[in-house]
């Protein structure tokens, strides 16, 4: 009797053990699913619950490692789509998206609750860019188009591809911004037009006198020397034409090298006063200077900061009618030297000041003999170069006021 109670006593220590284990492992099973990975099995009882207990801790590991790798990846493609400038998202086939990254709202203008869980139409009302998308969900291929959007302008360069290993039928848009590429193309054609246009008219003009020239007119003095005169006016006007486009286009590339040297502001607004007192006395047009106390020595190129001076001066005569004046200044401005030259002209309109700066654009293209065009978009790139800012103030019929900044040594 005393033997059945001792194994009876053995029996239900191992089976308490073994239920035990059995418990433990199924804790650890759970915590497993709950997705706590660093919990551990522990089963001591039997060979084959510690092997149990092994495998399980092993899968554990083995689960922890791909997740880690998985959210790596994860990170790793995220971090990809926020820092890249082409606009990615993903939209599902009844179009609701699912997936953009910063560069895709920054181009469509959109926030991310506007975006993101709406349908393409409801964010992004452009036929261009449903058409693209619809094409590429009827025909399972790869789509490709430009998107021009209004509000603000843009030209989007768009690439739509189905993603067939996704079971919902998902398709990957991909855009590019086309906007400053379409911009420089219009610029360039501009650009030959207006150059077209500025040596067409004195081309002609020569070929016109040098063909009356030659039916007879050379024999009469008077007007052979007043054609002579007029055709020496034309080729010094498209020699002067060659020379500031040759001199703009050093400026724009970036090739001009400033000689920076210790300027007093004061003196070279005088020395520019005294080059053109003469002209304008001829034009009867008051020519003045503004010049503040205590100024500043600033950092530039002398000869070129006097030719952002000169170009401007010439700007205003020419467009002062006489009795007016014409005012030089400088002034002290947040560690800057402001040069100034203010005029009591015709003034320009509202509408073309945002475009007085740019290459071969006048204010009124009828007057021939008013420039090439280039001076201001000159200036505009001396000042840049010296790290300043140049700006217009006008209304029409009452003057302008041309002024530009440079930073102090």
């Amino acid at each position: 009797m005393a033997l059945g109670v001792a194994l009876a006593g053995v029996g239900l220590f191992l089976a308490r053990r073994n239920s035990r284990s059995m418990r433990l492992l199924a804790e650890a099973a759970g915590h497993l699913a709950e997705g706590r990975l660093d919990s551990r099995a522990d089963a001591p009882a039997t060979a084959q619950s510690r092997a149990l207990a092994s495998a399980l801790n092993r899968m554990t590991d083995t689960l922890k490692g791909n997740i880690q790798t998985l959210s790596s990846e994860r990170n790793m493609l995220s971090a990809v789509l926020e820092t890249m400038t082409d606009g990615v998202m993903v939209a599902q086939a009844e179009g609701r998206v699912i997936m953009a990254n910063a560069a895709a709202e920054e181009l469509l203008s959109l926030e991310t609750a506007t975006l993101r869980g709406r349908t393409l139409a409801e964010a992004v009302r452009n036929p261009t860019l449903q058409n693209l998308v619809s094409r590429c969900w009827a025909t399972g291929q790869p789509q490709q188009g430009e998107v021009e959007l209004l509000r603000p302008r843009k030209v989007l360069s768009v690439s739509v591809t189905p993603l067939p290993e996704v079971s919902s039928g998902e398709a990957l848009l991909v855009m590019h911004d086309l906007t400053g590429m379409r911009q420089t193309e219009n610029s360039q054609k501009e650009f030959v037009s207006n150059l077209s246009h500025e040596l067409r008219n004195p081309l002609a003009s020569v070929k016109a006198m040098v063909e009356t020239l030659e039916t007879g007119a050379v024999e009469e003095a008077s007007v052979a020397r007043d054609f002579l005169g007029r055709i020496t006016q034309d080729i010094d006007r498209m020699n002067q034409l060659v020379e500031d486009l040759l001199e703009l286009s050093r400026l724009e590339s970036g090739q001009l090298t400033l000689r920076r040297a210790r300027i007093e502001p004061a003196a070279l607004v005088q020395e520019v006063r005294a080059a053109f007192r003469d002209a304008a006395k001829e034009q009867s047009v008051v020519l003045d200077v503004a010049i503040a106390e205590d100024l500043s020595v600033i950092d530039a190129d002398y000869d070129r900061l006097r030719q952002v001076l000169v170009n401007l001066v010439e700007n205003g005569l020419r467009f002062t009618q006489p009795g007016g004046t014409l005012t030089l200044g400088v002034s002290h401005q947040e560690n800057a030297g402001k040069f100034r030259v203010e005029d009591t002209g015709v003034g320009i309109a509202a509408e073309h000041l945002p475009h007085v700066f740019e290459r071969f654009y006048k204010v009124d293209r009828s007057r021939r003999d008013q420039g090439t065009g280039l001076g201001l978009a000159i200036v505009r790139q001396i000042v840049e170069a010296h790290g300043g800012q140049v700006s217009v103030e006008s209304q029409e019929g009452l003057g302008s006021v041309f002024s530009f900044t440079v930073p102090c040594r």
